[in-house]
């Protein structure tokens, strides 16, 4: 079972139902008699995506490994090298016997790099000498190795692990798969997993599909798969980097913007994301080998939330909300956007986005209860009114029938205005209108620092922003809370989250 490919672009319902990118930038400049009259007739082109191209260019500039990092992990998988061909060919060379593989074999590392992987290649004459043992041989090739390598680093806590010996070195960690060739130009490795056993393996065959794909898509099966690793490792997925570089080769082919350049980026990690969550529990071949790999489902509930995430950064992208987009994407990528400071512009954007809807919320309970306690205030009123009418035309009528009824009367005429003063109805009322306008204010000056004050350089907005977090914290501090029923039978319906839907005013 491979990888399921998803629909095609018209028909794929993970798309959201966003209009395909395009770029209304103008590519020439219109001869000259033409040029007026094409503004005075019609509008300017609408800019979509403005920063998607800026932003991914950069995004993947921030991920390659610095000349410092790539010198460091050549010297110290050349040391590695040079020490196993003393050990084993009886001569000091650090590149012969070795193959890159990983992702320094198949250039898809990333910024800071973890490991190097090496396949170094044994003499074979090694192998038939270790048919000749009992036991777990593979585990015992390993252990040799690592005799072999702790001789020239024994400072190093070297050890084997299942089908490497790991070199752990302070800034990166070297990983040696050892291996015979085989008459027909393919390499078998060791697995001391259970009795141990020999896997074949084709390194070499890997790259060269990967390169054709790579070349196929203007280089982007490379610059996804890296953006997925670097998701992968911020995100902390349990999914192999080789799964996440299958499931973009398995994307591409099936959008027509697979070999498009960085514009069409936003869609393509959210697409490579909708791709991988629908291949959970499948699998994939290698090349030349045919071993069936499967990808499992450990990944998949953080796949589904980066995808989500990547949903709600492309809406943002097609509206050039660039900060907003920049926070969501930094969700799925860490700290990798090219502008920091955009980022707590897109924080301070989003808090005041919330505040807005906490003074929605708050003023419109208000002016509910405040509605509540200025009818309850009126209806006091009333039946003083009507008890004391009542009670004087008793007095003015001297009629004894209704005695009782006028002494009630006017007992209602008295106590119910009593009432009103012992609860406090009037300072109440006050309270809660002076809250309520205050809060109704908020949620207006929030609204335009979001979408107003947030275009002003980051400092201007900083200290607007500052103002109305104090004056917000000023607002809560009467610490006034209508009771809830009355609230919520006159409120707006609620959403599937079970949060109001309130109308924004």
């Amino acid at each position: 079972m491979g990888f399921i490919a998803p629909k095609n672009m018209l028909g794929n319902p993970l798309m959201g139902g966003f209009p395909p990118p395009t770029n209304n930038l103008l590519l020439s400049e219109p001869p000259t008699a033409t040029l007026l009259s094409s503004l005075l007739s019609q509008p300017p082109a609408t800019h979509r995506w403005f920063f998607v191209r800026r932003r991914f260019s950069q995004l993947l500039e921030n991920l390659k490994i610095t000349e410092d990092q790539a010198d460091d992990g050549e010297t110290k998988h050349k040391g590695v090298v040079a020490s196993l061909n003393q050990a084993y060919w009886g001569y000091r060379d650090e590149t012969a016997n070795r193959l890159l593989i990983g992702s320094w074999g198949k250039t898809t590392r990333v910024r800071p790099p973890r490991d190097v992987d090496v396949l170094f290649i044994l003499p074979n004459a090694l192998y038939w000498r270790y048919e000749q043992r009992t036991g777990n041989r593979q585990s015992q090739l390993l252990q040799d190795i690592r005799n072999a390598l702790r001789a020239s680093n024994p400072a190093t806590d070297i050890r084997g692990d299942r089908q490497v010996v790991v070199v752990p070195f302070n800034t990166y960690r070297i990983e040696v798969a050892p291996a015979f060739v085989c008459r027909d130009g393919g390499y078998v490795i060791c697995d001391a997993a259970n009795e141990g056993s020999y896997k074949r393996v084709e390194p070499m065959a890997e790259i060269a599909a990967l390169d054709a794909a790579d070349q196929q898509f203007n280089g982007n099966v490379r610059k996804l798969t890296r953006l997925l690793k670097q998701w992968q490792r911020y995100c902390n997925v349990p999914i192999k980097s080789f799964h996440l570089e299958a499931a973009v080769k398995g994307l591409l082919p099936t959008v027509t913007y697979g070999a498009s350049d960085e514009f069409w980026f936003d869609w393509l990690v959210r697409d490579a994301l909708a791709h991988l969550i629908k291949c959970a529990n499948g699998s994939f071949a290698m090349p030349v080998t045919g071993e069936i790999i499967r990808i499992g489902d450990q990944w998949l509930s953080r796949a589904q939330s980066a995808y989500d995430r990547a949903v709600k950064a492309c809406s943002y992208e097609y509206n050039n909300e660039e900060y907003l987009a920049g926070a969501e994407w930094q969700k799925n990528f860490r700290n990798h956007d090219p502008n920091d400071r955009g980022l707590i512009a897109a924080r301070l954007i989003a808090e005041c986005r919330r505040e807005e809807e906490n003074c929605l919320y708050t003023s419109t309970a208000f002016f509910i209860w405040l509605r509540w306690l200025k009818g309850f205030r009126a209806a006091l009123w009333a039946g003083a009114a009507v008890g004391s009418g009542l009670a004087a035309s008793h007095i003015l009528t001297g009629d004894p029938a209704f005695r009782v009824t006028m002494a009630f009367a006017a007992l209602t005429g008295v106590l119910l205005p009593a009432i009103g003063r012992a609860l406090h109805l009037d300072a109440a009322i006050h309270d809660y209108a002076v809250a309520a306008a205050r809060f109704k204010n908020l949620q207006g000056e929030f609204r335009r620092a979001a979408e107003v004050w947030s275009l002003k350089p980051l400092a201007d907005f900083e200290v607007e922003a500052r103002r109305l977090f104090k004056a917000m914290a000023e607002a809560r501090k009467p610490s006034l809370t209508p009771p809830d029923i009355p609230i919520f039978w006159l409120a707006p319906p609620q959403n599937s989250e079970g949060t109001l839907q309130l109308r924004r005013g």
